[in-house]
């Protein structure tokens, strides 16, 4: 944390309050909720008149700057040191979904997705999470649907050559996490042949396969 000097006020003849404001630095991928701060010094010749910092929700991978002013008191002719301070937080992260990696499918496979790697940094956090996974976007003609959307395994068939949009969301003690993106793609799939299906003729009778448009008899010219 980093303390930034905002003004000096004189108490009397030797003693001086010095105001300062904190930058806080959230470095987790969760946001932090109503975070808040005490110090306490280690070096007795520093007085803290306002040891107690509040910063509310700071998101994920970013700085903020505290609500309210930290104030010291000491001489002009004692150091301070910033390293003296011994900080207590308080605060609450949201969980963070992790979806698992893209992945490449045949048609006609059902995908098992795995939201089992989904977390919260904050180890105290004790409630259970709870999954949300949604299926935004699929290929034209699909019919598919997730199974079991909201558990931490839910599948879904592959009935539609392309790309499949999924994301998780989860949650915990009221709190949700960002939604993290899940790519299924059957770009790389090998063809999947279809005669269709079997059939009884007698013989000597011209059989087509299901899936032909047209049908000749061998040395025909016909175009």
């Amino acid at each position: 944390m980093f303390l930034g000097l905002i003004s000096v006020r004189v108490i009397d003849d030797t003693l001086f309050e010095f105001s300062y404001q904190a930058t806080l630095t959230n470095a987790t991928s969760a946001m932090a909720y109503n975070v808040k701060a005490k110090a306490e010094s280690r070096d007795k010749s520093i007085k803290l008149s306002h040891p107690d910092l509040k910063f509310g929700d700071v998101p994920a991978n970013s700085a903020l700057i505290s609500r309210n002013l930290f104030k010291i008191r000491k001489t002009l002719a004692t150091p301070f040191n910033p390293q003296s301070l011994t900080w207590k937080f308080q605060q609450h992260f949201a969980p963070v979904a992790v979806a698992g990696p893209d992945q490449s499918v045949t048609l006609g496979q059902t995908v098992v997705l795995d939201g089992s790697r989904s977390y919260n940094p904050d180890a105290d956090e004790r409630g259970k999470l709870q999954y949300e996974w949604e299926l935004v976007t699929k290929p034209a003609g699909s019919k598919t649907k997730l199974a079991k959307a909201k558990s931490v395994n839910p599948s879904l068939s592959i009935d539609k050559a392309g790309v499949y949009t999924l994301t998780l969301t989860v949650r915990q003690e009221g709190r949700s996490s960002e939604s993290d993106t899940l790519i299924i793609n059957t770009g790389n799939s090998a063809p999947v042949a279809d005669a269709g299906a079997n059939q009884s003729a007698k013989v000597g009778t011209l059989v087509c396969p299901a899936r032909a448009k047209t049908c000749y008899l061998k040395g025909d010219n016909r175009k």
